[in-house]
């Protein structure tokens, strides 16, 4: 298919979305305010009241869950009719405090801006065309984000800038990665990467630069809010992967999607430590091994990406966008290693829009078909790799090749 003809569909994708939500903001059911204004029960009010809690001198609070959930009641002017924990790390509050200044519509607008605006140039500098930023935003997990006011935009920006400069700006990419210790459950497979690849200079910039946040932080707030976040924790994890919990299905990986038809907590909770398990040996195998090609770096980081929400059981729907820029890694190694630069490859395509339809069956079908969408990306990833550099997967192909020749002799 032609550039042209992608970059028109997308238009028209980003026109319905931000139509859609000028319609949907406000009202009975609006996605922001009520019909009198008021903040609707959002995860962007969550954020906004847990700044709002640090600015008035009171970090500590934003994980105390009744002032946290009193705060929130306060700003609807009524009780919160669900449970929305704050669960990042206080350094988070630096940037939140600011933004809880501003009316809550304006904060999560401005903090939509400010996450999606970065995503899309960043999608343009991976793919090398402006048209990709369009490309990418058109996609349904950045428009996620916006609506609800989430960071899963911010992480993926972070995460993908990092495997972008990690070649000739270690330093720089440290510093991603540094910063994406806001959402460290995401970067689990970072260091895994980056010390297989002997990135060391990379670790040592990514652990200084969280450190010197986290001593901010505490020069700001105190002590106490990291007290009170570290015990947090147990009470929040077991909320969140306990047998009912019914928003388990928003959960993109494999405890989400086996909860979702039944399998119970301990179960679900072993396959998913059996998977990650499995990913962090890949990752390690994958990244130990020097680029054969200009571009094999590129199919690396899509499979980093990719696979990042694999190993957490706690990765939602709004996380997704960790698979957005993956194919941007992807459509950037297409681009670069086609004949033509006029044309995306069927086969890159496909894929792409095999993806992107998983990814939309989730909120018809309330089922977490975003991990799928995961298992697809990264296997086709891990098959262009194999065929670009011959010997990739000896094990396997001896193992594949096993069967046939039994059966010709």
């Amino acid at each position: 298919m032609s550039t042209p003809l992608i970059t028109f569909v997308c238009a028209i994708f980003a026109f319905a979305y931000v139509a859609g939500f000028i319609n949907k903001a406000r009202g009975p059911q609006g996605m922001v305010l009520d019909q009198h204004g008021r903040p609707q029960l959002t995860d962007h009010l969550s954020l906004w009241s847990a700044g709002k809690l640090a600015a008035e001198g009171r970090p500590a609070q934003a994980y105390d869950w009744q002032a946290h959930a009193d705060r929130m009641g306060e700003a609807m002017e009524r009780t919160p009719h669900s449970p929305l924990q704050f669960s990042y790390p206080p350094s988070f509050l630096l940037a939140l405090s600011p933004l809880s200044s501003l009316p809550f519509a304006a904060s999560l607008v401005l903090f939509g801006l400010l996450t999606l605006i970065p995503f899309g140039l960043l999608a343009w500098r991976i793919i090398g065309r402006p048209e990709a930023a369009l490309w990418m935003l058109a996609t349904v997990p950045p428009f996620w984000n916006f609506v609800v006011g989430q960071t899963g935009a911010l992480a993926a920006t972070l995460f993908a800038a990092g495997l972008l400069w990690l070649p000739a700006r270690p330093i720089l990419a440290g510093a991603m990665f540094g910063l994406l210790a806001f959402k460290p459950h995401l970067g689990l497979l970072v260091p895994v990467a980056l010390l297989a690849s002997g990135h060391y200079r990379t670790i040592a910039s990514a652990a200084f630069t969280a450190i010197a946040v986290l001593l901010a932080s505490v020069v700001a707030y105190g002590t106490e809010p990291w007290l009170a976040f570290a015990a947090s924790l147990s009470k929040f994890g077991a909320f969140a992967l306990a047998d009912t919990n019914g928003a388990a299905y928003k959960m993109q990986s494999l405890f989400g999607f086996l909860h979702t038809f039944g399998v119970s907590a301990h179960i679900a909770l072993t396959a998913q430590a059996a998977l990650a398990c499995a990913t962090v040996a890949l990752t390690w195998w994958l990244w130990r091994r020097p680029d054969r090609q200009d571009y094999s770096h590129d199919l690396k980081s899509g499979i980093l990406l990719a696979s990042a929400v694999l190993v957490s059981p706690y990765a939602f729907h709004y996380d997704l966008t960790m698979r957005t820029l993956a194919q941007a890694f992807m459509l950037r190694h297409a681009i670069a290693t086609s004949a033509t630069s006029t044309e995306i490859p069927q086969r890159d395509l496909i894929v792409i829009l095999a993806v992107n339809a998983l990814i939309m069956m989730f909120p018809p079908l309330s089922v977490p078909t975003g991990f799928l969408a995961s298992l697809v990306l990264t296997a086709a990833l891990l098959h262009r790799l194999a065929a670009e550099q011959p010997g990739f997967l000896p094990r396997f192909a001896s193992l594949a090749a096993a069967p046939r020749a039994a059966h010709s002799s």
